[in-house]
Order: C-alpha cells, then structure tokens, then sequence
C-alpha cells in the first residue's frame, strides 16, 4: 500500500470514528485470503492498526479457497450473534480480488 493509500485508510477510519461516536461498539470485519497474495496481509495488518486507533475491535478473518463463501456466511451469522443485541457498528472490509458473475452478481475470487 503506497503512502498516499495509507493516509486514505486512516482519513476513513477517522471519518468512521466520529460515526462510531454513535454506537456502544464498533467491530471492524477485514476479510482476506488464506493464501495471502499480493502483499493482502500487510494491507490488512496497516488497516488493522489504523483502526485501532480509535479502539475498534477488529477481527481479520481469513477466507479459506475450500468453501469459502460458506466459510464468510458463517463467519458472519457467528458475528450478528453475537452482536445483534447491542448497538453495534459492523464494518466489513475484503482485501482481495473480485469477479462478476453472468448475473451481475460480485463475486470474491482468490487471484488465480
């Protein structure tokens, strides 16, 4: 990530900070590969860092190329779980590369 993108990522954490002024929590969500690629899990770790920052709790999951839209919709419900009570900000954020299907559907895709 060159600086000028690092500077960006911390712009919008700030920017989601003054939003996160109005909710008890926020969870940050970074999504990436398993296979880490292009350099992915350094961006991740700059990301991570930036959130917290502000505090954040921040998860960075990893998305396996066995199943891995199972894996991310499970990752998910495990998440709404256990922070659908609570007054809780979600940012979900995936480093990595994506396809459009036929339908015009976005679909992550491990680079290949």
């Amino acid at each position: 990530m060159s600086q000028s993108n690092e500077d960006a990522a911390q712009t919008e954490a700030a920017l989601l900070a003054q939003e996160a002024n109005n909710h008890r929590n926020v969870v940050v969500l970074l999504f990436s590969w398993k296979e880490d690629e292009d350099g992915a899990w350094a961006e991740v770790q700059r990301l991570e860092a930036a959130f917290r920052l502000f505090n954040f709790t921040v998860k960075t999951p990893l998305i396996p190329k066995r199943y891995p839209q199972r894996t991310v919709y499970q990752y998910l419900e495990r998440i709404e779980q256990t922070y659908s009570s609570q007054d809780t900000l979600l940012i979900v954020y995936y480093v990595g590369h994506a396809v459009m299907n036929r339908e015009g559907d976005l679909m992550l895709a491990p680079k290949e």
